[in-house]
């Protein structure tokens, strides 16, 4: 009986090193905009979900952004928000998914360094543009 349980604690060990998941959270900023995401990458999945944060003080009306990323993070997206609150200032990237990568963690980590997002926004007052840079 106790020979079992080693034996299976023994498996479940190997499985979990076996199983390596790079899981990052990128925090990224301009002049007026700050963003956080979490990505999560492994060699059956990766996925990330986030959001966009405007620190201006003007109300915004629409939001539009892109995410600029190497194709093999799978995170180039893009989006139309329209402010549903009054005074709204996070706005969700949403959140995707595919099969896995079988590229070293180091090679993702240095890849999501070279991740920016777009944001172009419109206000009472103009429209505007910046990059948030990670």
């Amino acid at each position: 009986m106790m020979k079992s349980h080693l034996v299976l604690i023994g498996f479940l060990l190997i499985m979990l090193v076996g199983c390596s998941v790079t899981d990052m959270t990128l925090r990224g900023e301009s002049e007026s905009w700050s963003s956080t995401i979490e990505y999560k990458a492994s060699e059956e999945y990766k996925e990330y979900t986030g959001s966009i944060k405007y620190n201006g003080e003007e109300e915004i009306e629409t939001v539009s952004y892109q995410i600029n990323a190497p194709s093999f993070l799978g995170m180039n997206a893009s989006g139309n928000l329209e402010a549903y609150e009054e005074n709204q200032k996070v706005f969700p990237l949403g959140r995707s998914g595919g099969t896995g990568t079988n590229y070293d963690k180091q090679m993702i980590k240095d890849a999501l360094e070279d991740v920016t997002i777009t944001v172009q926004w419109v206000t009472a007052e103009g429209e505007y543009e910046e990059i948030i840079e990670f």
